[in-house]
């Protein structure tokens, strides 16, 4: 089965909505958008503009084919070849014994084009980045960045002689930078609620350059009145939710793995393996809009299992639809009986409303071994939220009901039948 849904900042609390509507009986349209899924998040197909792409995933959820360009795997499940790069080359990566992304280059390089190879600590932090560029047949070393950490925050580059490249000044939040400093100038950033940046400052509060992302963090970059460019000015990597943004080689760091906005994809296998999810590959639960992974290893995949959903039908069915309805066909004649009858109702749904919410919350935790608890939350509290207001208005149905009840029993009695 494939659902389509649109590219939503809210599509894991869409699925479950969805879920409850469908169980209450409820009419829903699952076509709302241009992105099609399969049951396990794998992309089907996606619409931009005038153009669609399609896609083939195998049974390990590892994209194969996109629009014919074949994709390779390694035995362990790296991504070495294909199109992750999709508006621009294909390319082909490698990795080291750790599945740790070690060399970035295009398949078939030309004249200008870049490469990029990696050096890891013992914390999977990279600590140093080389950049090439493809002159004369050959792979040209043109920058040498030595990497400098507090904890997983970045604070400091250097080359290969040790000169200062930039100093980073960080927030009290994971990837909140402040401040880059360089030897020539200190700009400021500015981000959004995902500590996306889209704005730097100068020390005068100039903007230098401005910023903004599609719906999966391919980052568009303009100068200081909004006219696109095609690389910044100043040197800032911090971009799609405070993550280095590798624009030769199309890349975000996320530390643990490596994601590919164009691919909306991962690189790499989860680290954490299942306990992020069923989807190994699967990012940011396809919301990368309203979910972080700073890491590359939160699990935000997780979806209630279908005896789950069942149960949640029968409560729904019990609390909302057959207790209500006897009240009317019990007490047509006592019309306070009738509305007692309705308050006990709704009495009993509330409280198991208050069992469903704790059971989401529960099983999604057990589900995430405790990674996405915010998530977690919020499902819960969705799926309290929709079974309050179908037991609201079916409360509300429920006192009217009594009073046609009534109504038509008063009239029966007036005409001579029996009540």
């Amino acid at each position: 089965m494939a659902i389509q849904w649109e590219t939503s900042p809210h599509r894991e609390k869409k699925n479950l909505n969805s879920l409850i509507l469908l169980a209450l009986g409820e009419q829903t349209n699952l076509s709302i958008g241009k992105v099609l899924y399969d049951t396990i998040e794998n992309l089907l197909s996606r619409v931009a503009g005038t153009t669609t792409n399609s896609y083939i995933a195998n049974h390990l959820n590892q994209y194969t084919n996109i629009d014919g360009q074949l994709l390779q795997y390694d035995t362990k499940g790296n991504l070495t070849s294909g199109a992750a790069h999709l508006t621009a080359t294909a390319m082909d990566y490698a990795y080291d014994a750790q599945n740790r992304l070690t060399d970035a280059r295009p398949s078939s390089p030309a004249e200008g084009d870049k490469r990029i190879t990696f050096v890891y600590d013992g914390r999977n932090r990279c600590v140093k980045r080389n950049t090439y560029t493809r002159s004369s047949g050959n792979w040209a070393l043109s920058t040498e960045h030595f990497l400098y950490y507090d904890g997983w925050n970045l604070i400091e580059e250097r080359d290969d002689s040790g000169n200062h490249l930039a100093s980073y000044v960080n927030g009290p939040r994971i990837d909140e930078p402040l401040a880059r400093l360089t030897t020539n100038a200190t700009y400021y950033y500015h981000g959004d609620a995902l500590n996306s940046t889209v704005a730097m400052t100068g020390v005068s509060g100039t903007v230098a350059e401005r910023y903004a992302f599609e719906a999966f963090g391919l980052p568009t970059i303009m100068d200081a009145v909004g006219n696109n460019i095609t690389n910044t000015a100043i040197g800032i990597r911090h971009l799609f939710q405070g993550r280095e943004w590798l624009a030769e080689v199309g890349l975000n760091d996320h530390r643990n793995r490596y994601y590919s906005p164009e691919l909306q994809r991962w690189l790499t296998r989860d680290p954490i393996l299942e306990s992020g999810g069923v989807n190994l590959y699967l990012s940011f639960g396809n919301a990368p809009q309203n979910d972080i992974d700073p890491l590359g290893t939160i699990n935000w995949g997780w979806k209630p299992p279908a005896w789950f959903v069942a149960l949640l039908a029968q409560i729904a069915k019990f609390t909302i639809g057959q207790a209500y309805s006897s009240c009317a066909a019990g007490n047509p004649c006592n019309l306070n009986a009738c509305y007692n009858c309705c308050n006990k109702v709704q009495g009993l749904a509330l409280a198991l409303i208050l069992v469903a919410k704790a059971s989401v919350l529960m099983a999604c935790t057990a589900a995430t071994g405790g990674f996405g608890s915010f998530m977690c939350v919020a499902l819960g509290t969705l799926a309290a939220s929709q079974l309050a207001i179908a037991n609201h208005n079916a409360y509300k149905g429920c006192l009217e009901k009594c009073n046609a009840a009534n109504a038509a029993a008063k009239t029966g009695s007036r005409g001579g039948g029996a009540p």
